[in-house]
């Protein structure tokens, strides 16, 4: 919810508990959720010796995404000032390897490349973030 304390400014409603998922923000709640699940198998269903080239380049990324998640997500819900820092990370992070994956001829995911650029913008501008992390 959203209110107007004038004709220029929004005062977003962040005392709720669920202020961290409302509006916007459930979108990157989700697909970092994804992220940190698709991490987990990663690491603990797959052997990281037989792996070799790219793959091992893939499951490595994995094992720096899954604590870089697991404190953003503690972050998230302690509505910590850095959180919307370290999700910006956790975005630069999915481009550098979305253009790792072009370098190494896998081609380029331009709707996860567009999306995590756009991500980064939001939680940089929006001042519905700015409210919410404030701890």
């Amino acid at each position: 919810m959203e209110e107007r304390t004038d004709t220029n400014t929004k005062k977003f409603e962040t005392d709720h508990w669920y202020a961290i998922f409302s509006g916007l923000l459930i979108i990157p709640a989700i697909v970092t959720l994804f992220g940190l699940l698709g991490a987990l198998i990663m690491v603990i269903y797959v052997n990281p010796t037989q792996l070799s080239g790219f793959d091992l380049v893939i499951y490595f990324a994995d094992v720096i995404y899954l604590p870089l998640l697991i404190i953003l997500y503690f972050t998230w819900f302690k509505r910590k000032k850095i959180m919307p820092k370290l999700i910006i990370v956790y975005f630069a992070l999915t481009i550098v390897m979305n253009l790792l994956y072009s370098i190494f001829g896998f081609g380029i995911d331009v709707l996860n490349l567009a999306m995590s650029t756009i991500w980064i913008v939001y939680f940089i501008r929006s001042k519905r973030v700015k409210e919410t992390f404030i701890n």
